[in-house]
């Protein structure tokens, strides 16, 4: 009886398929094409934009109809390990020198901030050590080799923190930045490091390896101050006039850029003291009478042997004739003897190596010669001693001079001539 079924069933599904069974069409023998014609293919063909070719199908009811597009395909998710366009890496200044310090920054969006575990900074000697990290941003100081020139490469990875044991690690973001090592530039300063109170200073500044124009920036005591650039063939210089209004130290610093944006600095200290001018000078001389005169720089630090130095003077005595000397530890002498009796007027113009320079003077009364002293024939006294030539002088202020003594003041220029 089982056998006589299954063999009604497979006969039935034979006669289906022979005749052909469209829903709602009637029945219709497989071959014969329905009524009416086909329509043509879409007009999108393979290879187009959206790439939808339509296939033409008999639908139910009857009549023909386009079959529908396949679903449009998704772009790809990106994977943990594809690097994000909104990781950046930056590098300051894009142009270093040599010597200097070149700043590395990387910012990372927050939602792959939160997942770094691990930021590796790949510089030109090696891997970076002390990356800091400041929220989303990762930042590295690095000193640039003095002998290192040309254009590098600073490379990043952030790596995502481990999530089990065993797997591998998987970059979140990597990325590469270049900046350019050039040549050092230098700026010095060249003047004094000590001056007297009320001194005219000229400082130089003299730039190296910098390429024109240059812009100098002059700050004194705090204080920009406008400088003097130099000329041709000086263009690399700069000059800084000025003077101090108060004693002490003050300090001048120069800085200065170049065409390529090379930068650099220099810094100098300069003290700044008094000093207090000491005449010697006799008020009233006789004529032909030899005297001296010293004229003495003292400066403010007098405990100091070094503010003490060597002395050039020239003593103008009023009567037509100059006298130059030199002198050592801050002082210098003349002796001078004037040919008339009258009032002279003497200026000295002194300076010392430190500068300092003052011009000081006074006046100078020339008295006749005063009158021989004659011999004398009195007994001494137990003071008076007797000279070669008979003469008696009461003491050692007198000078013997042949027949006569000569009084205090006075020097024998010959037997009994004193002047």
């Amino acid at each position: 009886m089982m056998t006589v079924r299954m063999v009604w069933i497979l006969a039935c599904g034979l006669a289906l398929n022979s005749a052909g069974a469209i829903a709602d069409g009637g029945w219709q023998p497989i071959g014969t094409e329905p009524s009416g014609t086909a329509p043509p293919r879409s007009a999108t063909q393979p290879g187009s934009a959206d790439d939808d070719w339509q296939v033409p199908t008999w639908g139910r009811g009857g009549g023909w109809r386009n079959a529908p597009s396949p679903p449009a395909t998704s772009p790809p998710t990106p994977t943990a390990s594809t690097p994000a366009a909104t990781c950046a890496i930056a590098v300051d200044p894009v142009r270093v020198q040599a010597g200097e310090y070149l700043t590395v920054v990387v910012n990372l969006p927050t939602d792959i901030a939160s997942r770094v575990g691990r930021m590796d900074i790949e510089m030109p000697d090696g891997p970076a050590s002390g990356i800091i990290r400041e929220g989303n941003r990762y930042r590295h100081t690095w000193p640039v080799p003095k002998l290192m020139l040309g254009d590098i490469h600073v490379r990043f990875t952030a790596v995502a923190a481990a999530t089990g044991f065993g797997n591998a690690p998987v970059t979140l973001c990597a990325g590469q930045a270049k900046a350019e090592i050039i040549s050092p530039m230098r700026v010095r300063l060249f003047g004094p490091d000590r001056i007297p109170f009320h001194s005219d200073i000229v400082i130089r500044a003299e730039v190296s390896e910098g390429t024109p124009p240059l812009a100098f920036a002059w700050i004194m005591d705090g204080l920009s101050v406008q400088g003097t650039p130099g000329t041709f063939p000086h263009e690399n210089q700069s000059y800084l006039h000025t003077e101090f209004q108060n004693l002490g130290s003050h300090n001048v610093s120069v800085s200065v850029v170049d065409q390529e944006g090379r930068k650099s600095t220099d810094a100098t200290r300069v003290e700044v003291y008094s000093c207090t001018p000491k005449l010697v000078s006799p008020n009233r001389v006789h004529v032909n009478q030899v005297r001296e005169w010293s004229i003495t720089l003292m400066p403010s630090d007098r405990s100091d042997p070094a503010t003490w130095t060597a002395i050039n003077a020239e003593f103008f005595w009023g009567d037509g004739t100059t006298t130059k000397v030199g002198g050592s530890r801050g002082t210098a002498r003349a002796t001078h003897a004037f040919g008339k009796a009258k009032k002279y007027q003497v200026t000295v113009r002194a300076r010392d190596l430190n500068g300092c320079s003052i011009e000081y003077g006074g006046a100078v009364d020339v008295a006749p010669k005063p009158d021989q002293p004659a011999p004398t024939t009195r007994a001494p006294s137990n003071r008076d001693t007797q000279c070669p030539g008979g003469a008696w002088r009461p003491n050692a202020n007198w000078t013997c001079c042949g027949p006569a003594v000569c009084a205090p003041g006075l020097r024998c220029s010959g037997p009994g001539n004193c002047r």
